[in-house]
């Protein structure tokens, strides 16, 4: 074939499509092995490229892990945190039956003071003493009357073994030099009441709290009759006072009265225009008043005291703020 043959030939070829590098490759001895490495280059960089996206996966994941169980270990042994809700059931005196009391520790600085079917709140604050003791004081406003109360504390134990809130009451003392010595059955009743202990020859007393439950006691009323018109939620706002609160009462014959320091918990029952409330204060003792009624045109008479009706229960908050 001369060279002018050739070159028709590989003109034509490559009009046709047929003479590529693709189709030389394929032509050239070695070539299959060639292709095989490429792929198996090609495969071990999509390996590498896998490995290097799931490490950081990995590690990541292995940090959290680690943050993890460091959060549980110290949760369970270390956490000296006093907040949420502690309880004790204690004797207000010699002769009564315990009481069970609870007190709950809020993020925001919240405290609640709570016992049968009422509940008093107030702030708290956690301090140290110049011995770098840790002090608690508690702010409780009791209508309108504020109270302070300073404690040393200290919590102990963990969660396995179960924590305490150990208060030393330093504003409410049991035994003081001005008792009577001689008054032996006296000092021996005071100290029956619950545990103690002397600083600088003062006796207080002390409190040992555990994990408890803010459940409120409602006395049973079986025969209760409510009235569709005293059903729902009352505002009494006093501005001469410059005090607000409401008043609930449900249809299965329970109300709660709620304020700004106080939230009292009970139950009642109406008959010819008289409601009658009964509740549960902190003695354990049941109290039970009545109180004449009367709704008008979305006012509720309740007593001497006049309510707005409304939607919301605690309405008084933006009433006081």
């Amino acid at each position: 074939m001369s060279d002018e043959e050739e070159l028709n030939i590989s003109n034509d070829e490559v009009q046709d499509g047929i003479v590529t590098s693709d189709n030389i490759n394929e032509d050239t001895p070695g070539d299959a092995s060639e292709t095989d490495s490429n792929v198996d280059s090609q495969s071990s960089k999509k390996t590498v490229r896998t490995v290097h996206y799931r490490a950081p996966l990995i590690i990541a994941a292995c940090i959290f892990l680690s943050v993890l169980i460091f959060f549980g270990v110290w949760k369970c042994f270390f956490d000296t945190d006093i907040v949420g809700t502690w309880g004790i059931e204690i004797s207000l005196n010699t002769d009564s039956e315990k009481v069970p009391f609870n007190l709950t520790f809020e993020k925001d600085k919240t405290v609640r003071f709570h016992s049968g079917g009422v509940t008093y709140i107030g702030r708290y604050e956690l301090t140290k003493d110049d011995n770098d003791d840790k002090l608690l004081y508690i702010y409780l406003s009791v209508y309108g009357q504020v109270q302070v109360f300073r404690f040393n504390y200290d919590i102990e134990g963990n969660i396995l073994n179960g924590r305490n809130l150990k208060l030393v009451d330093l504003s409410g003392m049991l035994l003081s030099p001005d008792d009577s010595s001689s008054d032996k059955e006296y000092i021996e009743n005071k100290k029956k009441i619950t545990d103690s202990v002397t600083i600088d020859g003062i006796t207080y007393y002390k409190w040992n709290f555990t994990p408890g439950n803010e459940n409120y006691k409602i006395s049973k009323n079986d025969g209760f009759k409510t009235d569709k018109k005293l059903v729902g939620t009352w505002l009494y706002d006093s501005k001469e006072l410059d005090y607000s609160y409401t008043m609930t009462f449900n249809d299965d014959g329970t109300f709660e009265q709620l304020a700004p320091d106080v939230e009292i918990h009970g139950s009642y029952t109406v008959k010819d225009g008289v409601c009658s409330t009964s509740y549960y204060p902190m003695n354990n003792n049941i109290v039970e008043q009545s109180f004449d009624y009367n709704v008008k045109d979305g006012k509720l008479t309740f007593g001497s005291n006049e309510f707005t009706g409304t939607d919301n229960k605690y309405a008084y908050k933006s009433e006081t703020n």
